[in-house]
């Protein structure tokens, strides 16, 4: 819908997770290779001998090494040719900027991938150590009947009191939405709410998957037979709070095995009843051939289309609170103005309730002589 807004404006983050699965091996003794997502700058996993890693098509990443004990640099080479010298952490072989990784352009497949540890920067000194490894990344090819949107759609209701997921108002709009990108909601953002993440999910090959939720405090997850919302049935609950990622503590919160057939599209939703203290709600899945996504990254996700109109928002950003004017003046002012299922047309100023201004062209500004 469009409109003009007049209200104030929340936003929130949220960092995509990937969840993989690899094959253990035996503890290095001078340090271990990680991958790491380059897009969120997240740590997925730990990298070990010979692993074969499915991950999602389209998804940046990287390797790091993590040492036992700070080197003086560590540089990469890979089939005899040198990758990279590192002089701080991180330690990457696609390198970073203050944190930031670069991702990898090489080949997925990664054989003989040395870190050679000196004792001094730019690879000179000692060459104190030195571990090879060598495993391969496979990629997920999105499915061509249901590919993920890469989002799911979380609804908060603030003020609901009680425990139970009973107390949730799903029947009323909630106080406000957003689009996540894994099935993972925020953490610790409040006290006494209630919330409901949903959407459709799509599953990369047929057989039988498995499905976990955890939470802090009470949650259910629910999905349906099929796209349709009316025939979900509840998979999985919690009555008591887990650790975030804590997915085997009790058995209600991991689900039967569910036959599910690829490219066809399940309505799925997760319902989060947070009381006090800390918070937090994600669902993961285990795939047929044992492939764990904890939580379930957006590729495999696509929103629900609400059917209640979710207001605009509008926030001023300027002047803040410490500008003083002295009349006569002129008074520069500045908005930002987004509408969460619709496109914002003109934003208008009032002072007090008097119109004095309007603006139709973002970025949203008047001046007040």
């Amino acid at each position: 819908m469009e409109r003009g807004v007049r209200i104030f404006l929340q936003t929130i983050a949220i960092l995509l997770t990937l969840g993989i699965t690899a094959n253990a091996q035996p503890d290095e003794s001078i340090g271990h290779f990680i991958l790491v997502n380059a897009e969120t700058d997240k740590d997925i996993q730990r990298i070990y001998e010979n692993d074969v890693i499915t991950i999602p098509a389209g998804i940046n990443y990287s390797v790091r090494f993590h040492p036992l004990e700070t080197p003086g640099s560590i540089q990469f080479t890979m089939g005899g040719g040198i990758l990279r010298t590192e002089n701080q952490a991180p330690y990457s072989i696609a390198g970073d900027g203050n944190g930031n990784y670069m991702p990898w352009t090489g080949p997925d497949e990664i054989w003989g991938l040395t870190a050679n540890i000196y004792s001094e920067p730019m690879a000179k000194g000692t060459l104190l150590y030195q571990t090879t490894i060598s495993f391969e990344i496979k990629r997920d090819p999105p499915s061509e009947h249901c590919p993920g949107a890469g989002r799911i759609l979380w609804e908060y209701w603030d003020n609901v009191s009680g425990t139970t997921v009973s107390a949730i108002p799903v029947g009323t709009p909630p106080t406000r939405t957003d689009q996540l990108t894994s099935f993972e909601g925020p953490t610790n953002i409040d006290t006494n709410y209630g919330a409901r993440i949903r959407g459709y999910i799509c599953p990369p090959v047929t057989g039988d998957y498995i499905f976990w939720i955890a939470s802090n405090d009470h949650s259910e997850l629910w999905l349906s037979t099929d796209d349709n919302p009316a025939n979900k049935r509840k998979i999985a609950n919690l009555t008591n709070a887990t650790g975030v990622y804590e997915w085997e503590k009790f058995p209600s919160q991991k689900s039967a095995r569910i036959a599910l057939t690829a490219g066809k599209r399940y309505y799925i939703e997760a319902l989060h009843k947070q009381g006090v203290g800390s918070d937090h709600v994600a669902v993961g899945w285990r795939l047929p051939g044992g492939t764990l996504e904890r939580p379930i990254g957006g590729y495999r996700l696509s929103p629900v289309k609400p059917s209640y109109n979710m207001p605009p928002v509008v926030s001023i950003y300027d002047p803040d609170a410490t500008h003083i004017f002295i009349a006569p003046a002129y008074v520069p002012i500045g908005v930002s103005a987004s509408d969460p299922d619709g496109t914002v047309t003109n934003v208008e100023f009032f002072g007090g309730s008097n119109k004095i201004g309007e603006d139709r062209n973002a970025p949203y500004s008047f001046v007040w002589a």
